[in-house]
């Protein structure tokens, strides 16, 4: 993109910079060329101060956020707007769910999100009138492969497995342990190793599918369990599994099986949600007994054990709910009054995302960028999936008939 490229509006124009995703300039169309981040400002032809406008997030040729309005003098005759490209953008792909509404009909189907070419729809194996509800978990780390789960029979519900091929384009159902339904929870980032639980016939067990070996049951010590992280190459497993009444958090490797490693609380339900790439580091959250809306989010190494996160003053509850790949960051939401998502490093500590009520769902390999779900204002409250990254803040992703939603996984490249 040219570092000031001139635009030229007569002053009884509307300059549009909004949910449209395009600035739009009188009756002709500016779009820009490169990603980055453009910081807008006009003034009058006859040279008076320039007046700001907003900044402007441009992505693939598309101005994604960003409005303002402008008063010219009645002696005006014609604008001067420039936009100069102040950073750039690392290229993303986020994937998640979100619900469509187009005023006749409504679905959520599973999205495949990317700057080149904005938000698309995820398909299913059965095809599309025997599908409610689709979420996509996890995606590799080249962005061919997806995993995620459908509810494939809207009249019962169950959800199935399906493992997307060709950037999302071909769809497999990667079938159950005996019974009728199967959870996703994560893909490995070499694309290999699917995770989740499936129904046994009889109760439900944490499993992992590969395409060359299909769904192995590791369900070692007896309860009903979930795997819910793997690591990069799928060699590491996580998740939970009851040990009587409460659930306990696991770690699995082929070598090992499955290993009990307690509770936070004890007596209280604990659960995995993310792990480092090498699998040696683990984050999640306990429940307390006592007090069962209080949840406190750790880290595991097997030299530590749980270490729990020190909340924000005035927080009662937290969540830990993806780790960077190097186990650095972490990322989650804590409740003080709203629910606040957070990234939290050793050296930062917790800090919170301000304004309306958000909650991270999920954090890129580099620690750079996550991503979630928070209350649009702009959008009659409703929740939407965004991303986040230092030089942005938070940003929504919007598209045609989206009326709410949320991110699950991201990929930087």
């Amino acid at each position: 993109m040219n570092n000031e490229p001139q635009l030229f509006i007569n002053f009884f124009d509307t300059l549009v910079v909004g949910m449209n995703q395009i600035l739009y300039v009188g009756e002709t169309q500016h779009v820009f060329g490169d990603t980055g981040k453009c910081d807008f400002s006009c003034g009058t032809a006859a040279g008076t101060a320039l007046l700001p406008l907003l900044p402007a997030d441009t992505v693939g040729g598309a101005i994604l956020v960003g409005s303002s309005s402008l008063t010219v003098g009645a002696g005006a005759s014609s604008l001067i707007c420039t936009a100069t490209l102040t950073s750039s953008l690392p290229s993303l792909t986020i994937i998640g769910n979100v619900h469509l509404d187009d005023g006749i009909t409504t679905s959520t189907p599973a999205f495949l999100w990317t700057y080149a070419g904005g938000m698309t729809y995820l398909p299913f194996p059965w095809g599309e009138d025997n599908v409610s509800t689709g979420y996509a978990r996890g995606i590799s780390s080249d962005g061919t492969k997806i995993a995620g789960d459908a509810d494939y029979n809207p009249t019962t519900g169950y959800p199935r497995g399906i493992y997307w091929t060709n950037s999302g384009v071909t769809a497999q159902d990667i079938g159950t342990l005996g019974g009728t339904s199967t959870y996703v929870s994560a893909l490995s980032s070499d694309g290999g190793t699917v995770v989740g639980s499936s129904d046994t016939g009889s109760t439900s067990h944490a499993m992992y599918w590969s395409v060359s070996g299909g769904m192995v049951d590791i369900n070692d010590l007896g309860g009903p369990s979930s795997a819910d992280a793997v690591s990069s190459d799928g060699s590491v497993i996580a998740g939970y599994t009851f040990v009587g009444a409460v659930q306990h958090a696991f770690r699995w490797t082929s070598g090992g099986g499955m290993v009990d490693l307690g509770t936070y609380y004890v007596g209280g339900h604990t659960y995995i949600t993310g792990m480092s790439a090498d699998g040696s580091i683990l984050v999640g959250y306990g429940q307390n007994p006592a007090v069962l809306t209080e949840t406190t989010a750790f880290y595991w190494t097997s030299g530590t054990g749980m270490v729990g996160i020190t909340m924000p003053l005035g927080a009662t509850a937290m969540t830990a709910r993806a780790v960077s790949s190097d186990g650095t960051t972490i990322v989650g939401g804590y409740n003080d009054t709203d629910t606040h998502a957070y990234r939290w490093t050793v050296g930062d500590g917790v800090v919170g995302l301000s304004g309306d009520p958000s909650q991270a769902l999920a954090i890129s390999a580099d620690g750079t960028t996550y991503v979630g779900t928070a209350t649009n204002v702009d959008a009659e409250n409703l929740a939407f999936p965004f991303y986040w990254t230092s030089d942005l803040g938070k940003v929504f992703l919007t598209a045609l008939n989206v009326v709410s939603g949320t991110a699950l996984g991201v990929l930087t490249i």
